[in-house]
């Protein structure tokens, strides 16, 4: 279990697993960014402002970190170095509402949607910094994307039929696109390898795809690993996976006698049905 009782929304887990960062709720107009040190059980600051820091992302290296703020009215994204630095605009989002979803793997492109929007951009960090639209739902909203670890394709949630569902997209876009969950799903993330995708049932089962990356994408039929307990959103992260998907952390507790809002589940396979 880690973690001091409190609001604990939006978080990231670092590449090394070693650090948190979380956004936290601490009275009403403000949510700023906690670094948790997993190692040590320490917790430092990273911001002190009245805005709302929301969506915090690690940058490859593990150096930097880019979140949206209402630092500026449309949530655009802003950046800060470790150990400590002044938070930095790095892109005047003008749509109505950023939120950013993932880093690329390599470092390039930050994939982001806004939330009046059912699309899902790339915007790249070098030259121009033009975005570029990566997939499009023909309604309701899209969310929750995140790059596979070699970067070449997208997973996500939309509710354009009505109910989430999982899909994937190649990256850079094609028009290709698939749909991985069959009976709702949402919060899509990757093993480290690549080569197992999870994803949240509507009632809180944790899900995982086998998948196959070559020039097309393919996968395996889906396989319920365990009962998470948790209150499913399509709209805020509250699971993450280690590496080898031997453990998950969890936003919430994953059995009713837990009160921690973070807790890190390792023994998953005992929760297996028999």
């Amino acid at each position: 279990m880690v973690g001091d009782p409190g609001d604990y929304l939006t978080f990231d887990l670092s590449k090394d697993t070693n650090h948190l960062v979380v956004s936290k709720s601490q009275q009403e107009g403000q949510q700023n960014l906690w670094l948790m040190d997993l190692l040590r059980g320490s917790t430092t600051r990273l911001t002190i402002e009245e805005a709302l820091h929301s969506d915090p992302r690690w940058s490859p290296d593990g150096r930097k970190i880019i979140f949206g703020s209402t630092r500026d009215p449309s949530r655009s994204p802003f950046q800060l170095s470790l150990p400590g630095s002044a938070p930095e605009q790095i892109f005047k989002f003008d749509g109505k509402a950023f939120a950013l979803d993932d880093w690329s793997p390599d470092g390039r492109h930050l994939l982001y949607h806004d939330a009046s929007c059912p699309e899902l951009w790339a915007l790249p960090l070098a030259g121009g910094r033009k975005p570029f639209l990566v997939t499009r739902s023909i309604a309701g909203f899209v969310d929750q994307a995140r790059f596979s670890p070699d970067g070449h394709w997208v997973a996500y949630n939309t509710n354009e039929s009505g109910r989430f569902e999982v899909k994937i997209v190649p990256f850079p876009p094609t028009g290709d696109k698939w749909q991985i969950s069959t009976a709702g799903g949402g919060q899509p993330t990757w093993r480290r390898d690549g080569r197992e995708l999870y994803f949240l049932t509507p009632d809180g089962t944790l899900t995982a795809v086998d998948v196959r990356r070559d020039k097309t994408f393919a996968w395996g039929e889906a396989r319920p690993l365990f009962k998470t307990q948790l209150n499913v959103s399509y709209e805020m992260e509250q699971y993450l996976p280690a590496p080898d998907g031997k453990r998950f952390l969890l936003l919430g507790p994953a059995a009713e006698d837990l009160r921690a809002p973070f807790t890190v589940l390792v023994n998953w396979t005992a929760l297996l049905k028999k």
